[in-house]
Order: structure tokens, then C-alpha cells, then sequence
């Protein structure tokens, strides 16, 4: 929607002042609507006649929406299963698209289209980068809208005296502009799904993740009756080289190994946690190789991926669907 609306806007000013030139026709009129001048559009009226004619149509959605909350749920996100209840999702559909067209066409006289495009898209999508809740959702975009444009009228009116300005700028552009600014914020500093969260989310399970290899890589030293050094860890976790000193010192400070100049050993947690590890590492080597078919010499890589992310629920379903108590390399598996 953002894209064709805003593209055919801009075709549509460019034939306004290349072909329409000579017409009564103010192409930011068009674009911003007149949002500001409609109270003065009807004297003889004590309210806006566009007051009333959104405030209808705010109730027309309002109603319809609470009555038929389940059937539009349903069929906008499972129409297979909505049909198989009696629930026809075709008509759902052709129900919301239309009011979608009835809203769209009656806010255009008085907000534009720049501000219905911006009202469409914009809290709805930051909603949607706040929660998993269709319910909590529908409740979140209409804040954010209302928020846009009370922000957006009072920027229109402060922020260009602030700058120097005498006049104020249109309170639709603005509006549009305080809607991008807060689905900016939004999609930085979202809770669950906001960029700042995950950058610093993937760092995490990726500290994590170098740790778990690290316990590893000790374990499976003691297997073989090897004692694990630094320069052991170094040569197995050459590509995260710069991180292996924290992950280190990490574990140290949780009691999960002890470190001495020349060796490095696993205390007691820390040989749980790594024989928990490598369980599930080999677990899912014997997993792939006897329901997937992978080939032995690519095993190895895709369970070392794979045991980061297993609970102690996939293990045991992972052992259930298994037989023996080795890996297909002949190494024994640890105990749950």
C-alpha cells in the first residue's frame, strides 16, 4: 500500500503540473487534504460536516468489528479452517476490504491521502512490533494514532517557531511525520522485536554459544584422556578467536572450570552442563543418520548447531526416537 499509493500520488502531481497547470487545483490541497479549513467549510453547522461523517464511520467499524471479532480473526489468518467451521471467509474478506475502501474514500476530503496512507500503515505496524495479540494490537494502533496526531498537531504549531519560522507548518504532514518518528522508535527499541533488543540478543546467544563450545571442547579432551589447554581451545575456535578469553573468563566466574598456566578442567556444574552438551550433540548425530540419511563427514557441523538450541524436552524426544547408546562415530553417549 505504501508503495503503489505513494507512487501513484506522485505520478498523479506530476500530470497535475505538466498537463493541469492552468486549473484551480492545489496539488498540496490534494496531497494534505484540508483538515485545517474544515471548520469552515458549513456555518450552518454547530459541529464539521466531516466530524460527523468520520464519527459514523469510526462507529460503523467499531461495530463491526466487536460483532464479528471471531469470524474475522479466524478467516483472515486460517480461512481453511473458518470455511470448515461455516464460517464464510470470503465474504469476511470482501467485508473488511470494504470497509477499508469506505474509511479510506471518506477520510481522503478532509485528512488526504499522504495521512490515510500514514494512518493505514504505520500504527498498525508498530503495533505489531509490540505484540503477538490481535486483541491488544487493534488497541495498541489506535493509540499510536491518536498519539500521532496529537504530536503531530502540536509539532505543527511549535516546532517551526522553534526553528525560527513564522508560520506553522499543515498539521497533516506533520502527523505523518510524528508517525514515522514513533514506528521508528518502535522498531529500534521494541521490547521482543525491536533492532536494539535483537542486536544485543544475538550477542548474547552468541557469548553463549562460544561457552557451551568451549565446555565442549574440554569434555570431550577428558574423553580422551587429554588435558584441555588454551592453545586446545584456540586451534578448535580459530574463527572466534578474540572471544575465547571472555568466554574464559565467563565461565570462571560461574564455577564452571578451573584454570591453572597449563591446564584447564571442568569443576563439577561445569561437567553436568558440558555432559548435557555433548548429549545432545550426539544425539542428534545418531538422529540425522538414522531418520535423515546425512552423510557422516557432514554430522558433526549440523549438530554443533543444533545442540545450542535443544531443551531438555527435544532430548528426550530425541532419545525416544532412537536406538543404542553410541553415535555413528562409535563414541558413547552420556546419560540424561
Amino acid at each position: 500500500m505504501g508503495v503503489v499509493f505513494t507512487s501513484l500520488f506522485a505520478l498523479g502531481i506530476i500530470l497535475l503540473r505538466r498537463y493541469a497547470d492552468t486549473v484551480d487545483l492545489d496539488p498540496d490541497c490534494v496531497l494534505n487534504g484540508m483538515l485545517e479549513s474544515s471548520v469552515f467549510q458549513d456555518w450552518t453547522r454547530p459541529v464539521p460536516r466531516v466530524f460527523i461523517t468520520l464519527s459514523l464511520i469510526f462507529g460503523l467499524n467499531l461495530s463491526v468489528v466487536i460483532l464479528f471479532y471471531k469470524e474475522l480473526k479466524l478467516s483472515s489468518f486460517d480461512p481453511q479452517l473458518a470455511t470448515t467451521l461455516g464460517i464464510n471467509a470470503r465474504w469476511m474478506h470482501y467485508l473488511l476490504m470494504s470497509l477499508t475502501a469506505l474509511t479510506t474514500v471518506a477520510a481522503f476530503e478532509a485528512v488526504g491521502p499522504i495521512l490515510v496512507i500514514a494512518m493505514l500503515i504505520v500504527p498498525s505496524a508498530g503495533a505489531y512490533l509490540l505484540t503477538d495479540r490481535l486483541s491488544v494490537m487493534i488497541l495498541l494502533s489506535l493509540g499510536l494514532a491518536v498519539l500521532s496526531a496529537w504530536f503531530g498537531h502540536l509539532g505543527a504549531i511549535g516546532l517551526p517557531r522553534l526553528i525560527g519560522l513564522r508560520d506553522s507548518t499543515t498539521t497533516v504532514g506533520m502527523m505523518a511525520c510524528a508517525s514515522g518518528v514513533m514506528f521508528l522508535l518502535i522498531m529500534l527499541g521494541s521490547p521482543r522485536h525491536g533492532l536494539v533488543f535483537r542486536f544485543f540478543q544475538r550477542r548474547a546467544m552468541s557469548r553463549r554459544m562460544i561457552r557451551e563450545d568451549v565446555l565442549a571442547i574440554i569434555y570431550r579432551a577428558n574423553e580422551q584422556d587429554q588435558s584441555a589447554t588454551t592453545r586446545l581451545i584456540h586451534t578448535h575456535l580459530a574463527h572466534k578467536k578474540g572471544q575465547i578469553a571472555r568466554a574464559l573468563q565467563q565461565l570462571r566466574a560461574r564455577g564452571l572450570i578451573r584454570q591453572t598456566p597449563h591446564q584447564i578442567e571442568l569443576t563439577p556444574n561445569g561437567q553436568r552442563l558440558a555432559g548435557c552438551l555433548i548429549r545432545s550433540h550426539r544425539l542428534w548425530e545418531k538422529y540425522l543418520s538414522q531418520h535423515a540419511s546425512v552423510s557422516p563427514d557432514h554430522l558433526h557441523s549440523t549438530a554443533e548447531r543444533l545442540e545450542h538450541v535443544t531443551d531438555p524436552t527435544l532430548q528426550k524426544k530425541l532419545s525416544e526416537q532412537t536406538t543404542g547408546q553410541t553415535d555413528p562415530h562409535g563414541r558413547s553417549i552420556p546419560r540424561e
